[in-house]
């Protein structure tokens, strides 16, 4: 599959260069659609109207020189990597040009049409991840900032109004505020330390038999509020009386948990979240789905990477950190099973896995 067409500005006022890395990166299999501006005048008014992927700069244009070139263009677009062009093959030069903010360094005299476009790649990818680390670090400090608020408040009234004449309700309704908030930094916390170990390979699984059906319905049952909460409600279906798997009962309810409130609060106001439990030859499939906007093309090969947000612009208001989704990954695979989705723009998403199937253990008290 040939990569999606990226758009590139070559920053060179030099014909023959900017003729010949055309020419190396015409090869349509590097989907690199390249524009020219032959000084920084010219590359900043295209700029203000074009999307653009990645930036090619020459350091030495008609008007700018040296490393203020850098400078001026990442400060001006800090969101768009740069890769530094030169001719001159300079170790100190390549250091400074990384630390004014460039991305990658390359002699034009070294230069071929495979390793410009991987230099190209390879910044856009790092400016991604760069992006979504950023992102995690607003989104988690919003995360925590918001309960610890909560909790602070609720206490300052309960400790301001200790000498007056509250009432235990009162008091009681505070307490319950902080309670919520506590269990909700708590459920943080926790995503932050199972991804810790899962990296160090130290995240692990018990077994013994888990009956699904059962499972489901519990975990519905203590999603109910949070369904009341987006005002959606939640219809279980299922084609077997029981069906039964090996593995950790916990980390199972933690995966249902986490994909019924995704399609929860991602929901229009009225509609239906469909949980669904099939059988099939070898393993029982489970399903949630829902009927909101549905995932974006252009995030869907990345939405079970760790941080990833469907929608960056509304986490404010529906809150997460984007580690859930690659959570659930890692437990389905540690229990020999797969996990995927289903998407349509304006129609709903549906996530299901897969697990394969054991037979039901035998009661021993009726032998």
């Amino acid at each position: 599959m040939r990569p999606t067409r990226k758009n590139v500005l070559l920053i060179e006022d030099n014909e023959d260069h900017a003729l010949l890395i055309s020419r190396q990166l015409k090869d349509p299999n590097y989907g690199i659609t390249l524009n020219r501006a032959d000084s920084l005048s010219t590359a900043k008014a295209f700029l203000t109207g074009a999307k653009v992927d990645a930036i090619l700069l020459d350091l030495y244009l008609p008007d700018s020189q040296g490393l203020e070139t850098v400078t001026l263009v990442v400060k001006d677009h800090p969101m768009i990597p740069v890769i530094v062009l030169t001719s001159l093959n300079d170790e100190r030069v390549a250091l400074d040009a990384l630390q004014h903010g460039a991305q990658d360094y390359l002699c034009k005299d070294e230069l071929n049409g495979k390793m410009l476009f991987r230099a190209i790649r390879y910044s856009i990818e790092r400016n991604r991840l760069i992006g979504i680390k950023d992102e995690f670090i607003s989104t988690v400090s919003h995360e925590l900032r918001t309960p610890l608020t909560s909790i602070n408040g609720s206490l300052s009234l309960i400790v301001a109004e200790a000498s007056a004449e509250q009432t235990m309700e009162s008091a009681l309704d505070l307490v319950k505020v902080a309670q919520r908030n506590c269990e909700r930094l708590v459920r943080l916390v926790n995503d932050l330390l199972d991804i810790q170990k899962m990296e160090a390979g130290k995240y692990g699984i018990t077994t013994e038999p888990v009956e699904l059906v059962s499972l489901i319905k519990q975990a519905i049952e203590s999603n109910a509020g949070y369904a009341h909460k987006y005002r959606v409600d939640l219809k279980f279906e299922a084609d077997v009386q029981e069906s039964w798997v090996t593995g950790d009962a916990d980390k199972l309810s933690q995966v249902m948990s986490n994909l019924l409130s995704n399609a929860e609060k991602f929901s229009p106001k009225g509609s239906v979240v469909l949980v669904q439990l099939g059988s099939l030859e070898t393993a029982a499939r489970v399903s949630v789905a829902d009927k909101g906007k549905g995932i974006p093309e252009a995030l869907q090969s990345y939405l079970f990477e760790k941080f990833t947000q469907v929608d960056s612009s509304t986490r404010r208001e529906k809150g997460g950190t984007g580690l859930g989704l690659s959570i659930c990954k890692r437990i389905i695979e540690l229990h020999g099973g797969q996990i995927g989705f289903s998407s349509t723009i304006g129609k709903g998403t549906t996530f299901s896995f897969e697990l394969p199937v054991i037979a039901a253990p035998v009661d021993e008290s009726v032998l």
